[in-house]
């Protein structure tokens, strides 16, 4: 999901247990993680890497 808080609430809501939830994107929102949300095993990552544009070609 974009890094901003509405479609970060989304995930949340929408994640199931034994589901992934991968943060993509800095758009600033936080994603509030306590023992009932997201769901019980599921994992969340926020992954941070880039390749420079110049190597897309």
């Amino acid at each position: 999901m974009v890094g901003i808080d509405p479609t970060l609430r989304m995930a949340a809501q929408v994640a199931r247990t034994l589901g992934h939830l991968t943060i993509v994107g800095l758009g600033g929102g936080a994603l509030p993680v306590n023992f009932s949300s997201p769901q019980h095993e599921c994992l969340v990552a926020s992954p941070y890497w880039a390749r420079s544009p110049n190597s897309w070609k």
